[in-house]
């Protein structure tokens, strides 16, 4: 094996080059299965014998492969077991890559591993706004169809929303959220975080924004009121800018647009009824992982999927395996509330937790690199922060 122990400038590049590749769903291939950048990233560390994983597993890491383990046999009731044995392999690397990434985030300082996090959360920032710039020039000057998705933007109801460096609006706003509350506790940077505000405000995801005002409350209850006067005028000044920019009746249009069908949850009401309808009788262990889609076709004729990662989650994995993913997601977030009260330095870290995983619970995101690598990143923070727990 050639790891190299030690903070050294090798193993910041590793860091940030495997914190990065989870969150450009842009650049895939598909060839049958979706082959996206952080594939490629795991491979070659299989590859260049640089796969190690930690010794010792927190009680929520241990919890996840209990999780996944459980979840893996719900499949045997499959109505296409082919595909769902590639959806579990699948998720069978992503949580590896999680603990791989974990594995390399613990061997820095805590200073550089978080100055790995600021390079890469200003790397999404400045492709995201281009790409939306240039998406939005196109289509200003061009056109696109409904639901096409060009650049950094897609067209839904045929307006505008910005995607970024990924492949949906909603997942551009929880990216947006992973990095938005440390940017604003970094003084130096603090217009990086109200530029990630924007993008979450550009892509339109009421999810995206509900979950940065609960975020933000947890974040106004220890933090310095200035910022907070000053996040507040920086969202105006972009209302005020759209409006000075922008016709007022568009404004309007996009508006009503994002505000009708608010009171069925844009849809989700309906489909999460559908799931609900679906788990009558499947209670225990569920209709089996990856399921719902093809049950929704069956029974309602529906292509969507759930949209809701704990609905999902019990619905395809019934009681038990989504008490265990509650469980381990409950011993994750209990580990921050000291830092919360006690570290002033490590403010953000709990807010960004709170808005995170309220934002799941209108995606569907528990196959997502995002979700597992973001638990592994923030247990090096703790660890590294606890040098007594590691």
């Amino acid at each position: 094996m050639r790891f190299e122990k030690g903070d050294n400038l090798k193993n910041r590049v590793y860091c940030f080059v495997i914190f990065a590749s989870i969150f450009a769903s842009r650049l895939n291939f598909d060839i049958g299965i979706s082959i996206q950048l952080f594939h490629i990233i795991f491979i070659f560390l299989l590859a260049s014998a640089l796969y190690v994983v930690p010794k010792k597993l927190l009680v929520d890491e241990f919890l996840l492969l209990i999780f996944y383990i459980l979840f893996s046999f719900t499949g045997i009731n499959a109505i296409e077991p082919s595909q769902t044995l590639i959806m579990i392999l699948g998720l069978g690397v992503v949580i590896n890559y999680s603990l791989i990434s974990r594995c390399f985030f613990t061997r820095l300082s805590l200073a550089n591993l978080l100055n790995v996090f600021s390079k890469v959360g200003k790397l999404i920032f400045w492709l995201s706004i281009s790409l939306y710039l240039l998406g939005f020039c196109f289509f200003f000057l061009f056109g696109l169809n409904e639901g096409e998705k060009f650049l950094g933007v897609m067209i839904e109801k045929g307006i505008v929303r910005a995607i970024g460096i990924s492949t949906d609006p909603n997942f551009l706003s929880l990216i947006s959220l992973v990095f938005v509350f440390y940017f604003l506790d970094s003084k130096d940077k603090r217009l990086y975080a109200y530029g990630f505000i924007i993008l979450i405000l550009l892509s339109l995801s009421r999810g995206g924004m509900a979950s940065l005002l609960i975020g933000g409350v947890v974040y106004i209850l220890r933090s310095d009121y200035k910022k907070i006067i000053y996040l507040a005028l920086i969202v105006s000044i972009f209302f005020i800018i759209s409006k000075w920019i922008l016709d007022f009746d568009i404004i309007n249009v996009v508006l009503e647009k994002r505000i009708s069908g608010l009171e069925n949850g844009g849809g989700r009401f309906d489909i999460w009824s559908q799931g609900l309808h679906i788990f009558k009788g499947n209670e225990i262990f569920g209709i089996g992982i990856f399921q719902f889609k093809t049950y929704n076709i069956l029974y309602f004729s529906d292509i969507h999927y759930l949209h809701n990662t704990y609905f999902e989650v019990l619905i395809e994995g019934g009681i038990i395996v989504f008490s265990i993913f509650i469980l381990s997601i409950a011993c994750f977030s209990k580990k921050f509330l000291f830092l919360y009260c006690y570290d002033k330095k490590s403010l953000w870290i709990f807010p960004t937790i709170i808005s995170f995983f309220v934002c799941i619970f209108g995606l569907s995101a528990y196959s997502s690199p995002i979700l597992y690598t973001f638990i592994a990143f923030m247990n090096s923070v703790y660890l590294l922060n606890t040098p007594a727990s590691r």
